[in-house]
């Protein structure tokens, strides 16, 4: 399946495209949904296999993948955008590095959930954040956002809260969750109450020019800063202060950002589509407002811009080996990226012709990266939004080890 072939099916009643390359917009997984989604209200499409056997086993359009270094594991979130099921799923995959030539992943829980996930938010011990844009026990007024029990082999369902509509993003430090939904930061305590809601809309009200927050998308917080970062596919990014929890600034430069990252240092990479590059940006030369809100210049702030492939969406930052990784949605392709001399340094084909006969299918649509070491190699996991896979790339080598499941789409 190459680029440019793709149909993403959507039945919904309020379709939303945010996938903005060029002029022209591609549709991704955006949905207001009905009171019922048309899945379970109809009930023309079949229950998601919850089977663990490769041979049955589906991963309908993943989005987020969570590593789970602890218990040898990931769990790869599983939207069903393309409406194959009336649910979608949790799927628990065991990582075996044992053969570090030749490591395997095994299915051993997936478990049903609402339609729509967005990202996840996993502490790194037991717990898992999941916002879904399904409405909440019929009411449209309010989406869906699950709490979930991570153990070995397992995954289980802990807390059932609710979030503003057409959640997606979701980042967390510890104390407090930080979701992103129309016009809105949504700030909740880790058993799903609310904190603090904060209104995006406030620079669009005083007249700063590209700044509609119906799409925002991803969020990262520096905790040293206070502040939240958040990426806006149709038009500015946003800096929230989370000390008075007000927006603080829009920046202006990258046109359509999708996945943001923050290092421990405070350098951002933040995607755009338009340009198809990382930018970087050094958050601690951000200077503070005079008044709020305030547009800002990002040549205040950035340190360069990195070209990668096209659609660039995901990423995933090894900061221990100084590698940043960029699924790039419409080639099929991940960018290796140097964060010392920030360039590319490498591109890695997921197409199946460049794969080894071994591997039944490829990876179409690169959405989602995650980093994890297990038997001392270091890995790269991408979820595969349009081929309803994942894929392990072993980043010593830059080599495809592993697909899950490896059949036949």
């Amino acid at each position: 399946m190459g680029a440019g072939t793709h149909n993403v099916f959507y039945v919904s009643r309020c379709a939303r495209f945010y996938f903005m390359k060029s002029n022209l917009l591609f549709p991704l997984l955006f949905f207001c949904l009905s009171a019922v989604s048309c899945a379970q209200s109809t009930g023309i499409f079949p229950s998601v296999s919850v089977s663990t056997s490769e041979s049955e086993a589906v991963l309908p359009n993943p989005v987020s993948i969570a590593v789970d270094e602890a218990n040898a594991q990931i769990v790869v979130v599983n939207s069903n955008v393309d409406m194959l099921f009336g649910q979608g799923s949790l799927a628990v995959l065991s990582v075996d590095a044992s053969d570090t030539a030749a490591p395997t992943l095994t299915a051993q829980k997936i478990l049903a959930t609402p339609n729509y996930a967005g990202e996840a938010h996993f502490d790194g011990v037991s717990s898992l954040y999941v916002p879904f844009r399904e409405s909440y026990q019929g009411l449209d007024t309010l989406d869906t956002m699950k709490k979930y029990t991570v153990a070995a082999s397992d995954v289980t369902e802990a807390l059932t809260g609710t979030v503003a509509p057409d959640p997606f993003g979701i980042t967390g430090d510890g104390a407090s969750l930080y979701v992103v939904s129309n016009d809105t930061l949504g700030i909740y305590d880790t058993s799903l109450g609310l904190q603090a809601s904060v209104s995006l809309t406030t620079a669009e009200t005083a007249g700063i020019a590209d700044t509609s927050a119906v799409n925002v998308l991803s969020v990262a917080v520096d905790a040293t800063l206070d502040i939240a970062v958040i990426s806006n596919p149709g038009g500015r990014m946003f800096i929230v202060d989370l000390a008075t929890n007000t927006l603080r600034q829009a920046v202006d430069g990258p046109e359509s950002t999708r996945n943001v990252l923050i290092d421990d240092a405070g350098i951002m990479y933040i995607l755009d589509a338009i340009t198809e590059a990382v930018w970087v940006f050094d958050l601690n030369s951000l200077a503070l407002p005079v008044a709020t809100p305030e547009s800002v210049e990002d040549s205040s702030f950035l340190v360069t811009s990195v070209s990668v492939g096209n659609g660039p969406y995901g990423m995933a930052l090894d900061s221990a080996r100084n590698r940043l990784y960029v699924g790039n949605f419409d080639d099929d392709s991940v960018s290796v990226v140097d964060t010392l001399t920030l360039q590319e340094v490498d591109r890695i084909s997921l197409r199946q012709d460049d794969l080894s006969s071994y591997f039944l299918r490829d990876c179409d649509g690169p959405f989602a990266l995650s980093t994890g070491t297990f038997n001392t190699v270091p890995y790269v996991f991408v979820a595969c939004f349009l081929s309803h896979d994942v894929v392990m790339i072993n980043t010593q080598t830059l080599r495809l080890v592993e697909i899950f499941p490896n059949t036949v789409l």
